[in-house]
């Protein structure tokens, strides 16, 4: 799938291209990538900030603009692993 974690800041109002290089800050500190950016999403979320109350219905919402966006083929790669 496309980098649908930048389209997420976006869609809270989060600018990628000041978020991002903090996230190199954090891990020039020490924290793995994922967890950098995990913590920088979490700083975000919370009364009067970007992303707001964020709740597991707000991601869902958010993901379930994604199925489109998969790479050809990825739909169908999981039927066929399961079968």
């Amino acid at each position: 799938m496309p980098d649908s974690t930048t389209r997420f800041l976006r869609s809270g109002g989060i600018n990628p291209a000041d978020f991002w290089p903090q996230s190199g800050a954090l891990i020039k500190e020490g924290y793995d990538q994922p967890c950098a950016y995990l913590k920088l999403l979490l700083d975000h979320v919370g009364e009067g900030k970007p992303l707001g109350k964020l709740s597991n219905n707000d991601l869902t919402q958010f993901g379930e603009e994604l199925d489109g966006d998969f790479f050809p083929g990825l739909p169908e790669f999981f039927d066929d692993v399961r079968a």
